[in-house]
C-alpha cells in the first residue's frame, strides 16, 4: 500500500509538470502574438485604438478581426521597434487600428491571425464597453462651456439698457425713451439688427446722434464708457398695459484671453480674441390709464400743459372781404396729435378749413412749441356780429384734471352790401363762394372779383349756331361737372383703394427730395426721407394704420400676399443700413447713393408684386 500511493504521488507530480509546461508553452506563444486596446470603457462618440503586437519574429499573412460592431476610422498602421536591455535584444511588430463604436452596449473584439514559421499564432479577444457620450461630445461641452464663459464674460461688460422717465402715465402723456450703451471693452463695427417698433405709440425722435459719443460712468461699481444711441419720445394711444420693444445690436468685441506667454512682450501687450457678439437691451413695460371721464365738450385730446389765445387780423371789413380768426396753442404736451378747434360764427359767416402751422421743438427732451390755426371767415351781410369767446380744454397731467380756457368775445363790424348781381344774371349776383379762395404760395389769400364787362342788347337769330351754341354749353358744362363729382364722390368713398393708388406717387415724391439732400452734407434729413418713404409706401400700399405698423406685421403681411422672401429680405436690409447711419454713422457701410438706388428699386419692386 505504501508502494502503490507513492506511485500515485509521482503520477500527479508528473501531470502537474507536464500541464504546467504546456501553458508555458501557450504562454509564451500568447505573449509574442497579442492584442491591446487603449481602454476598455469608451463613449459613442470616442475613438478607440486597438494594436496587435508580435515579438521576436518574423511573421506574414496578417488577418485581423471583425469589427462589425466598429467603424474603421484609421488604420492599419504598422509599426516596429528594438529594445536593448542588458545586452539583450528585443524586436517587435505593431498592427493599430482607430475604431468608433456604432452603438451603446458590450462588444467583444475576435482574435486576429499572423504565419510565424508555418504557424498560425492567434491573439486573445478584447471585451468593450460602450456607453453614451464620450470623448467628442466631452470637447463639445468643453468648447460650449468655453464659449458660454466668454459671452457671459462680455455679458457682464457690455449691454444695452432701455430707460424710460416713468412708467405709469395717462394716455396721450408723453414718456421719454433713452437707449443707453455701456461697454468696458473695445467695441468693432456695430450693426442695429433690430429696431424697436414703439407697438401702441406714437412717436417723435428726440435725440438721433451721427456719431456716438461716449462719455466715462459708474454703474454698480464699476467703470463704463457710455454714450446714448437714441432717445425718443413715446404718447400712449390706448390704455393698458404696453411694452416697449428692445433695440438689438451686433457686434466685433475684442476681448483678452489668457494664453501661455511665448514672448517677454506678451506679459505687456496681452492677448486679445475678436468676438462677434449680438446682444438686446431689456423690455419695459409701461402702465397707460385711460383720461378720467366726464371730458368737456371742447375737448379735443389735448394732454399736457398749454396756454391758449384767439386773435383776428381786423375787426371792421366789408361785406364778402374775408377776416382771419387765428387760434394758437402753445405749450408742452402732445401739440401733433390734437384735432383743430371748432368755431361757432354767426350763419352770416362762412368758415374755410384752417391753415395749421406748427412750430414745435424738442431739444428739451420735452415736445413743446406751439400750433396756430387760421381759419378764414367771410361774412355775407352786414351788421354788428358778436363773435362768441372760444373755449379749449385740456387734461393737466400733473394736476391729474381737465382745464378749460376761454377766449374773450370779439365785436365785427361789417359794412356794406352784397355785390349786385349783372343785368343778365340773377341767383346770387356778385356773392363770393369758396372756389373764389385759393392758397397763393404760404398764405390764404381772397380773389376779388373783377368789373363787369357788359354789352347792350343784340339781336340774336334762333336758328345761328352761336345761339344753340350758347345755350348748349351750360347743359354739357353741367353734365361734365355733375359726372365729374360722381366719380369724386366714389373716389372718396374708397379711401383704401385711394391710399394705395397714390401709394407708389408718394413715395416717389420722398425719394424725390431725398435725391436732392445726397450731394449736400445732411445725412440725417436724406435718411430720413427714405425711411419715411419706406414706412408711409407700406402703410398706404397695404392698409396699415401707423399706430400697428410694425416689422412682423408688414411682413405678416406680405408674406400673406405671397411676397418673395428676398424682397422681404431686401426690405429689412434697406431699413436696417438707414437705421444704422441714423444711430451709428460711423459703423455705416453703404453710402447715400447706394441707398437712394436701392430704395428706389424696392418701392418698384413691391409694387410689381403687389399689383
Amino acid at each position: 500500500m505504501r508502494i502503490h500511493g507513492k506511485n500515485i504521488l509521482i503520477v500527479l507530480t508528473t501531470v502537474v509538470m507536464v500541464v504546467t509546461f504546456g501553458l508555458s508553452i501557450l504562454q509564451a506563444e500568447s505573449n509574442r502574438f497579442s492584442a491591446s486596446v487603449n481602454r476598455n470603457v469608451v463613449g459613442v462618440n470616442q475613438n478607440l485604438k486597438v494594436s496587435f503586437k508580435l515579438k521576436d519574429a518574423k511573421g506574414n499573412n496578417f488577418q485581423p478581426p471583425d469589427f462589425k460592431y466598429f467603424r474603421v476610422v484609421g488604420g492599419p498602421n504598422q509599426s516596429t521597434s528594438m529594445r536593448i536591455v542588458n545586452g539583450n535584444v528585443s524586436r517587435s511588430i505593431t498592427y493599430s487600428y482607430y475604431l468608433q463604436p456604432k452603438r451603446e452596449g458590450k462588444f467583444s473584439i475576435g482574435s486576429a491571425s499572423i504565419q510565424v514559421d508555418g504557424e498560425t499564432l492567434r491573439t486573445n479577444s478584447l471585451n468593450i464597453t460602450v456607453k453614451k457620450g464620450g470623448r467628442g461630445q466631452s470637447r463639445n461641452n468643453q468648447q460650449k462651456s468655453k464659449k458660454q464663459s466668454i459671452e457671459e464674460k462680455i455679458e457682464d461688460n457690455l449691454f444695452l439698457k432701455l430707460y424710460v422717465n416713468d412708467t405709469e402715465v395717462y394716455q396721450g402723456e408723453q414718456i421719454t425713451a433713452t437707449y443707453k450703451l455701456y461697454t468696458r471693452y473695445q467695441i468693432g463695427r456695430t450693426r442695429l439688427s433690430e429696431t424697436p417698433s414703439f407697438t401702441g405709440f406714437w412717436s417723435e425722435d428726440i435725440q438721433q446722434p451721427k456719431n456716438l459719443e461716449f462719455k466715462r460712468e459708474s454703474y454698480q461699481e464699476k467703470q463704463f464708457k457710455t454714450a446714448a444711441l437714441s432717445s425718443v419720445a413715446l404718447f400712449p394711444q390706448r390704455t393698458g398695459t404696453l411694452e416697449l420693444d428692445p433695440m438689438k445690436l451686433e457686434t466685433t468685441v475684442r476681448v483678452p484671453v489668457k494664453k501661455r506667454r511665448r514672448s517677454v512682450f506678451d506679459k505687456f501687450f496681452g492677448s486679445y480674441k475678436d468676438v462677434k457678439y449680438e446682444f438686446k437691451s431689456n423690455r419695459v413695460k409701461v402702465n397707460v390709464k385711460p383720461l378720467p371721464p366726464n371730458k368737456p365738450k371742447s375737448f379735443s385730446g389735448a394732454v399736457g400743459d398749454f396756454n391758449y389765445d384767439v386773435t383776428l387780423d381786423r375787426k371792421t371789413t366789408e361785406v364778402d372781404e374775408p377776416i382771419t380768426i387765428s387760434v394758437r396753442i402753445s405749450g408742452q404736451g402732445n401739440l401733433k396729435l390734437m384735432d383743430a378747434p371748432k368755431l361757432d360764427l354767426p350763419s352770416e359767416f362762412e368758415v374755410y378749413d384752417p391753415k395749421i402751422n406748427a412750430n414745435v421743438s424738442n431739444n428739451s427732451g420735452k415736445i413743446h412749441g406751439s400750433k396756430t390755426y387760421d381759419f378764414l371767415v367771410v361774412p355775407r351781410n352786414s351788421g354788428e356780429y358778436k363773435l362768441p369767446s372760444l373755449t379749449f380744454s385740456y387734461f393737466d397731467t400733473k394736476e391729474e384734471t381737465y382745464k378749460t380756457v376761454q377766449s374773450p368775445e370779439h365785436m365785427i363790424t361789417v359794412t356794406g352790401q352784397p355785390k349786385a348781381s349783372s343785368s343778365n344774371g340773377g341767383g346770387n349776383g356778385g356773392n363770393v363762394s369758396k372756389d373764389e379762395v385759393e392758397l397763393i404760395g404760404k398764405d390764404i389769400r381772397y380773389i376779388k372779383t373783377g368789373n363787369v364787362n357788359l354789352r347792350p342788347k343784340g339781336n340774336f337769330l334762333p336758328a345761328s349756331i352761336s345761339f344753340f351754341g350758347l345755350y348748349a354749353a351750360p347743359v354739357l358744362l353741367f353734365v361734365l361737372a355733375f359726372l365729374y363729382r360722381e366719380k369724386r364722390h366714389r373716389e372718396g368713398q374708397d379711401t383704401i383703394g385711394q391710399r394705395q393708388k397714390r401709394a407708389k406717387k408718394v413715395a416717389y415724391k420722398r425719394l424725390a427730395k431725398a435725391k436732392k439732400l445726397i450731394h449736400k452734407n445732411e445725412d440725417q434729413p436724406f435718411y430720413d426721407e427714405v425711411v419715411r418713404s419706406i414706412w408711409d409706401y407700406l402703410s398706404d400700399r397695404l392698409t396699415i394704420e401707423k399706430a400697428q405698423l410694425t416689422r412682423d406685421k408688414v411682413e405678416q403681411v406680405l408674406l400673406d400676399k405671397h411676397m418673395p422672401q428676398e424682397n422681404i429680405d431686401e426690405l429689412k436690409q434697406v431699413l436696417n443700413d438707414c437705421e444704422m447711419a441714423l444711430f451709428a454713422p460711423s459703423a455705416a457701410t453703404t453710402n447715400k447713393e447706394q441707398i437712394y438706388t436701392r430704395a428706389t428699386e424696392l418701392i418698384t419692386t413691391l409694387e410689381e408684386q403687389l399689383t
